[in-house]
């Protein structure tokens, strides 16, 4: 069984990939609130193209988040024999 990933553009990152799961955060109603604060205010009154809202905000925190989980988890796998804290440690100075 293949499983269907979706994509959205984000003007910061390019394409984002999204699991299922993560998708079915997106869609929930609270999460979708996100779009109506703005991240920056009213500084769109003085910028017209400074338009940022908190929904665009979290889906580039989500994607850094993911990014970093998973350079944790492959990191995780060269430092084995190490105890925990010193694995995550040891990938985190190594994946930056």
């Amino acid at each position: 069984m293949t499983v269907k990933t979706f994509e959205i553009r984000c003007p910061v990152y390019g394409f984002i990939s999204l699991d299922p799961w993560e998708r079915e955060i997106i869609e929930q109603p609270a999460f979708q609130r996100l779009r109506r604060i703005r991240q920056l205010g009213w500084t769109d009154a003085v910028y017209p193209g400074a338009m940022h809202t908190r929904f665009e905000h979290s889906l580039g925190v989500m994607h850094m988040a993911s990014l970093l989980y998973n350079g944790v988890q492959d990191g995780a796998a060269t430092f084995s024999g190490l105890s925990t804290s010193m694995t995550t440690l040891a990938c985190v100075a190594t994946n930056g």
